[in-house]
């Protein structure tokens, strides 16, 4: 089995970087068909870049490792790195996370825990980091 070149890695398309079409009905005007939003996946850069946002801005437990708070709109911030036009061009800057966090929190956190599966980020670990946060609070 021959080894491939960096020539062919760096050429060759993944085809992960897909976009997810998702419904969301409560975003859909009456009478239309249903709306829907792009979820983009991330490229390795990207990947890095959320990786190491959500590294810097949460609170960790040096001992345990363990996420003791999130940092806010941390759902909001996945949003505006994944959701996109059918081009593959994002519809948010980081300076509309607050305006998604305006939006209803059913619509935020499914469109969320989609992003966070499609990037990989297992069983929604943000969601499972969530959790962990609120007994460290209580």
């Amino acid at each position: 089995m021959p080894l491939l070149t960096k020539e062919q890695i760096i050429n060759f398309d993944d085809g992960v970087f897909d976009i997810h079409f998702e419904d969301v009905p409560e975003w859909t005007t009456e009478g239309k068909e249903t709306a829907q939003v792009g979820i983009l996946s991330f490229n390795g850069n990207e990947r890095e870049r959320f990786d190491r946002w959500l590294a810097e801005k949460s609170d960790v437990d040096v001992k345990t490792s363990k996420v003791k708070t999130l940092p806010p709109n941390v759902k909001e911030e996945i949003l505006v790195r994944t959701l996109c036009d059918s081009n593959r061009t994002l519809l948010f800057a980081r300076a509309d996370v607050k305006s998604l966090g305006e939006k209803h929190h059913a619509v935020i956190d499914r469109l969320a825990q989609r992003a966070q599966e499609i990037n990989g980020y297992g069983d929604a670990a943000i969601e499972n980091a969530e959790e962990n946060s609120e007994d460290v609070q209580n």
